[in-house]
């Protein structure tokens, strides 16, 4: 029943966005990698309009985590306050990559086995970092929606789907450098 996994594959977010939140309830203050202490740092730089920088120099890393704590941290200025909040948006786009391995699941199996496999993408170790600010969440997101973007266009090459993966691909290397690997997996 299609209305019955749709139904269950929106609880699976709903339960997911709760089970992100209560692994990190417990962590109070800051709690930030070393090697990302520089994302915050560059998030912060840009919101308050000094651009992607740190320290006075130019940040030369995969720039989307940062982009994205930029936003947020003009949003929320209040620092301590936009911690809480980067760590809820973390929750969020690790819950949506959910819905790309929904979609990719569903292509080979009935409703109910790909709202399991949904599942099972989300219940990853790793989906511990999302409480922390690190990019891992923006990055599976982005990711997932790669992924997703390749198997339609190669399932169907046509102009606009070849087009959505090359963007796919920019958009997930600008989150984690390593991914443009995903443009020699798609050629």
């Amino acid at each position: 029943d299609l209305t019955g996994a749709s139904l269950k594959a929106r609880n699976l977010f709903a339960s997911q966005m709760a089970r992100a939140r209560l692994d990190g309830a417990h962590l109070t203050g800051a709690r930030i990698a070393a090697d990302l202490t520089g994302a915050s740092l560059v998030g912060a730089s840009i919101a308050d309009g000094d651009g992607a920088t740190i320290r006075g120099e130019e940040y030369q890393h995969a720039r989307l985590y940062t982009l994205v704590l930029g936003g947020l941290f003009r949003l929320v200025p209040d620092r301590v306050d936009a911690y809480e909040a980067a760590k809820l948006l973390n929750a969020l786009l690790f819950a949506l990559a959910a819905v790309p391995f929904y979609l990719l699941a569903r292509r080979l199996l009935a409703p109910w086995p790909g709202v399991a496999l949904a599942g099972l993408a989300v219940a990853i170790p790793s989906a511990v970092y999302v409480s922390l600010v690190m990019t891992e969440s923006v990055a599976y997101f982005a990711f997932a929606w790669a992924l997703y973007a390749i198997v339609l266009a190669l399932e169907r090459p046509t102009l606009w789907r070849q087009l959505a993966v090359l963007l796919a691909i920019v958009i997930a290397a600008a989150a984690r450098t390593e991914f443009i690997a995903l443009f020699g997996a798609y050629v």
